[in-house]
């Protein structure tokens, strides 16, 4: 072909060979994560080929990772209006609606994408991420398992299968996995970051700092040496958040300027700007590190609306007085307890301490009752979510098969056969109403901390799937606090007997006592180990990872008061009568 008839093509939107070679580059330069220049490229290709499939996808994808998601939409529109099979956009628009927050869409397009092409791995994969990031074991394993039989030597399959079964409570096998991965693929980074966070979630510290400090420091040359590197960010924050590293001028620079590029999406800005918050909190240069605590909040609350009214209904409606049908209640192999509270309130150090008994196993973060009483979102939930939890509350065949589902799931993570199964769900303080009424048999912890140190540990801290999105603004922060603390006198009043109250200050001025009364509070006898919890090797994997491997110790106690000139909003509010 010519050079005439080339740029008859381009008139015509041909996609010819020369088309896809400059497509291709451009993809390549986008994979190198040089966003603006990638940009460039589409931008020239989209003049002379603006139906392109494969070019507008692309740029769809590319919006997705400079943090403009809204936009993305409409290039997987056009993708699909050109070719109504086309399950890559499908997947790619999949990929838009899970990071703003639409699931229920984001699985309908990732399912919409298997029903063209049932074997398209990437839709299985993010499948299986998912439902691995809402926290739903059970359908990620599936996914995961789907993966190993369509393709049971990729590396992927196997990364994908062995978080999936870390979410299960098979973090050794998971390990073995990931360490395999390591062997068969030494320089995969993002297989380096999963082996270290892996160890850290079992207290091996040594391990996962030799994989940070040795990978940060290979891929940051590697960065300087203009090769492209994949997971450059994620070694830096955790090698700058630990305080036995020493991090160099040129490196801060480095990511200052980056943070304040466009050449990261969101989700990196974030990322840096907690690792920055982090970094100068432990230099004690405390206003540089409460200006990126702040721009990490910005960054955080721009993702997604807040609107405390939706919670204060729940609240609300959570408080009235509630009779519940009568159940008849079968005997249980496994007697739960319901550790609960506002998040970063001692939850995960109170699981770690009674789980040190030789009677208890601690299985964390449970979702099963947000899961069986339809209460998927538990923060601002609208009023349809609200109306099926209290619809599924409101007979006595629904409140048996919740009892009845959630005592069969607790008794599959007893594999050691103790009596007692800890659930540490903190918002499951929602639900003592509920809790006690069905449960009987069950132990319920509320663990308390003071306002200001609670609300302020919040503040710095980045959460999953926008959870908990009321953290990222002072003034929202406080008034859940409040509301939380409103429905607990409620609860507190009404079923005194049944809960106990854990106050985090109490416990670390008198631990022996304290840690007494919670052994006798759930009828357990006394095991020194308890007072020896941080020795355990029992899978942990909240924002206090560190802190339970430590001995009790004050240092969270009044760390908000070093941020004091910068948190009037948050006190104000906390104040309020």
């Amino acid at each position: 072909m010519n050079r005439h008839e080339r740029r008859k093509n381009r008139s015509k939107g041909i996609e010819d060979n020369k088309f896809f070679s400059d497509l291709a580059i451009a993809i390549g330069i986008h994979q190198d994560k040089k966003f603006r220049d990638a940009e460039k490229k589409y931008k020239a290709l989209l003049k002379t080929h603006p139906e392109s499939y494969e070019l507008n996808r692309h740029i769809g994808i590319l919006r997705q990772d400079i943090g403009k998601v809204e936009e993305s939409f409409d290039y997987f529109v056009r993708c699909i209006k050109k070719n109504p099979n086309g399950f890559e956009a499908y997947n790619n628009m999949g990929t838009s609606y899970v990071l703003v927050k639409d699931y229920q869409l984001a699985v309908q397009c990732f399912n919409k994408s298997l029903s063209i092409s049932h074997d398209y791995f990437p839709a299985i994969n993010n499948l299986a991420n998912f439902y691995n990031r809402q926290g739903d074991g059970e359908n990620a394993f599936k996914y995961a398992k789907i993966l190993e039989q369509k393709d049971p030597n990729s590396p992927q399959t196997k990364s994908t299968l062995a978080k999936t079964l870390i979410l299960n409570h098979k973090i050794d096998q998971a390990i073995k996995m990931m360490e395999n991965l390591i062997k068969d693929f030494p320089d995969d980074e993002e297989f380096q970051i999963n082996l270290a966070n892996a160890y850290r979630e079992i207290g091996e510290f040594k391990k996962s700092k030799k994989i940070v400090d040795t990978g940060f420091k290979k891929s940051f040359q590697k960065r300087l040496d203009g090769k492209p590197v994949k997971n450059l960010i994620q070694f830096f924050s955790q090698y700058a958040s630990d305080k036995k590293n020493k991090v160099e001028e040129d490196e801060i620079d480095f990511f200052i300027e980056r943070l304040n590029s466009d050449q990261l999406n969101i989700d990196q800005k974030i990322t840096l700007s907690k690792t920055f918050f982090e970094y100068f909190k432990n230099n004690q240069k405390y206003d540089k590190s409460y200006e990126y605590l702040e721009k990490m909040n910005n960054f955080c609350y721009s993702l997604e609306e807040y609107n405390i009214s939706r919670d204060e209904v729940f609240f609300k409606r959570l408080g009235q007085n509630i009779t519940y049908p009568k159940i008849e209640f079968s005997k249980a192999d496994t007697t739960p307890i319901f550790i609960c509270g506002m998040p970063r309130s001692g939850t995960t150090l109170c699981e770690q301490i009674l789980s040190a008994h030789s009677n208890v196993h601690g299985a964390g973060e449970l979702r099963f009752m947000m899961q069986l009483t339809n209460l998927q979102d538990i923060v601002q939930p609208n009023d349809k979510t609200i109306d099926n939890y209290f619809e599924s509350i409101s007979n006595s065949k629904n409140l048996s098969n919740i009892r009845g589902e959630y005592l069969r799931m607790l008794g599959n993570l007893n594999k050691t056969g103790v009596k007692y199964i800890c659930d540490k769900m903190p918002h499951n303080f929602l639900l003592i109403d509920l809790i006690i009424n069905i449960f009987p048999e069950a132990k319920i912890i509320y663990c308390k901390r003071k306002a200001e140190d609670n609300c302020f540990s919040l503040l710095t801290q980045r959460f999953v799937e926008g959870r908990h999105h009321y953290c990222y603004n002072q003034k929202t922060l406080a008034n859940y606090y409040l509301l939380h603390e409103r429905l607990m006198n409620i609860w507190l009043k009404k079923y005194k007997r049944e809960i106990f109250i854990l106050d985090n200050e109490e416990l670390v001025n008198n631990q022996r006592n304290v840690t007494l009364d919670l052994l006798n509070f759930c009828e357990l006898s006394w095991e020194e180990n308890c007072m020896k919890f941080y020795k355990s090797k029992r899978q942990v994997r909240t924002a206090s990872l560190e802190q339970v491997r430590q001995p009790i110790n004050k240092n969270s106690i009044g760390a908000w008061e070093n941020y004091k000139p910068f948190l009037s909003k948050m006190i104000t509010e906390l104040n309020q009568v």
